[in-house]
């Protein structure tokens, strides 16, 4: 839809809404691959605007629908959701004033606030008319040996892109430093064959999975004026293995500058809170192995030519070789992080 168009449907549906017409309707930046909007009434009220991609992963679906329950479930740290039109494939929420959690300056207070977000929303149990609410994630495991199988799939199509003849230099010689195959297959292989660790791949009961935000990090928390948190982005929302999200919250990227003491924090105070089964919680130090693996082989699909021409094709300006740079210099951070144990 033009943005015109648009602007003349939201003002329409604000003014039913907030009994208020828009002055000012202006496009702001974030969001992805969707559109993001800010309009504001002349009353003077502020609502979000997100145009999304048409694809089939059900964006706006997952995420109108999660912050919907959510809200009406006593959560007051997520967005206001007033109105979806999937047919024009857009939303309209509350603004949320502040700024993006600052991962390298993330405190107790946050870190306690994250985990009591995440223990509420798990707290939620897949019974009878909630459970079929709401699709399964996307990207969901039923069983940290699916979680493997999916960190692999995206391991495979960095293999798949070595073959090509468009695959970049700099990615040849990346691959060629590091025993890859055995760092990414090699240590799944011996975590699901592990006498200690096997029996931790077999899938969890269906009673044991929960309500995930899936991309869960400091880069989706808004800091409210009142110093708390406001998490936004469910647009992966859905069913899943509960112990993905703490690890996944744990190997972000946009995580990777919460210091480790805060990351520890944040790991006991979960288990201490957590009303999970100890079945259940007891898998967190697998996942988060898996998580470490599954952020490799996310970096590394994202250097093969067809990622990279993707991106160029979002945004014309970019410059692929510091891009290219950029990443590979986020792989062998992890790479080495990993050799050394550290996650």
């Amino acid at each position: 839809m033009k943005d015109t168009e648009l602007q003349i449907v939201v003002n329409l549906k604000l003014e039913a809404i907030n009994s208020s017409t828009v002055v000012d309707f202006s496009r702001i930046s974030g969001g992805g691959n969707n559109r993001l909007f800010k309009a504001v009434t002349e009353k003077g009220n502020e609502f979000l605007v997100k145009e999304y991609f048409p694809d089939d992963r059900k964006r706006l679906q997952r995420e109108y629908g999660a912050l919907k329950f959510l809200h009406n479930s006593g959560f007051n740290d997520v967005p206001t959701p007033y109105f979806a039109d999937e047919t024009q494939n857009y939303a309209i929420y509350s603004f949320e004033k502040g700024s993006t959690a600052d991962p390298k300056s993330f405190t107790n207070t946050e870190v306690e606030s994250t985990v009591e977000f995440l223990n509420k929303l798990q707290s939620i149990k897949p019974e009878k008319g909630v459970r079929n609410r709401f699709l399964d994630a996307l990207f969901t495991s039923h069983s940290l040996d699916e979680y493997a199988d999916t960190v692999l799939f995206k391991f495979g199509k960095f293999e798949e892109s070595l073959k090509s003849k468009a695959v970049h230099p700099k990615v040849v010689k990346l691959a060629e430093s590091y025993p890859m195959e055995e760092i990414v297959r090699g240590t799944i292989r011996k975590l699901r064959n592990a006498s200690s660790t096997k029996k931790l791949f077999k899938p969890i009961k269906d009673e044991d999975m929960r309500l995930s935000s899936v991309d869960f990090g400091p880069h989706n928390m808004i800091m409210r004026k009142v110093n708390k948190p406001c998490f936004i982005d469910f647009e992966y929302f859905g069913w899943d293995d509960p112990v993905k999200i703490v690890a996944n919250f744990l190997l972000h990227e946009g995580s990777k500058d919460i210091p480790d003491v805060q990351k520890l924090h944040f790991l006991d105070e979960y288990r201490k809170q957590s009303h999970l089964p100890s079945r259940v919680i007891e898998r967190v130090d697998i996942a988060i192995q898996l998580a470490a693996l599954d952020w490799v082989s996310i970096l590394l699909w994202g250097v093969a030519p067809d990622r990279v021409a993707s991106k160029k094709f979002l945004d014309v300006s970019m410059n692929s070789e510091i891009y290219l740079d950029n990443q590979i210099g986020k792989i062998v951070h992890r790479i080495e992080n990993l050799q050394h144990n550290k996650y």
